[in-house]
């Protein structure tokens, strides 16, 4: 048994433990051993990307198991699944991910049937011989409310505000993701700034794609030119519908 680190050094190791980091860093030649080991990766949620530098090294990895330690094996969509057992040759499409678009609950079923005999579940009240693998101590709630600065309130104030008109505009879609950067944003003001994209009003990370094409059309063009072909807009419009 050892650590990517170790095994860099041995030739020896039948099991390996490595996270997705040491995966990327160390070469691949480094965690060869014979066929038989067991390469253990904790979190390897870089995987959802199957393109991602850690998310191939993770394939090449010699191996004949992997054990995979993950709390999240789904984050976002289907497609995650085949980020993290995309190695298995019958598992290797997409048919879940392209099929989810069409038919959500069949996607479910399949994934469901493919991640049974693969996916040992673990959960804090689960037991062995009748006593409980995980002892844990009793959870203390504390709310702690935190009152924003002056200048953190009126951010917040005007980036809610833009939020709620694009909440009454599509009540159905895209509300979750409107929510997660407000709440992002009361983590620190930055981490939502930095998704400006050279707007001017940063508000405008959580308005629609049109709003941020009249924007950026302002920002490029100018007020002026913008105004004029919302003027040509109206009148080819009204001279549509006119009788």
């Amino acid at each position: 048994m050892a650590t990517c680190m170790q095994r860099a050094q041995s030739t020896t190791s039948r099991i390996v433990f490595c996270s997705k980091t040491y995966l990327f860093t160390f070469d691949n030649d480094s965690l060869r051993c014979s066929v038989s080991h067991i390469l253990v990766t904790y979190e390897p949620t870089s995987n959802r990307s199957t393109r991602s530098s850690k998310a191939v090294a993770m394939l090449r990895a010699t191996r004949k198991y992997r054990w995979r330690l993950t709390g999240t094996p789904v984050t976002n969509t289907l497609a995650d699944i085949y980020g993290l057992i995309r190695d298995w040759e019958d598992f290797n499409a997409y048919y879940i991910a392209k099929v989810q678009l069409e038919d959500a609950p069949l996607a479910g079923l399949r994934a469901q049937e493919v991640l049974k005999p693969l996916l040992l579940r673990r959960m804090k009240g689960a037991q062995l011989e009748g006593r409980p693998l995980l002892q844990l101590p009793e959870k203390d709630i504390e709310l702690v409310m935190l009152d924003f600065s002056e200048e953190e309130r009126e951010l917040y104030d005007s980036f809610e505000k833009r939020a709620q008109i694009q909440i009454n505009r599509f009540i159905r879609v895209g509300v979750q993701v409107l929510i997660l950067r407000l709440r992002r944003l009361c983590c620190h003001p930055h981490v939502i700034l930095n998704l400006m994209e050279g707007f001017e009003d940063p508000t405008l990370v959580v308005s629609s794609d049109n709003d941020k094409e009249v924007a950026r059309a302002n920002k490029l063009l100018g007020a002026q030119w913008v105004m004029e072909v919302k003027k040509r807009c109206l009148w080819y419009r009204s001279w549509l519908n006119s009788p």
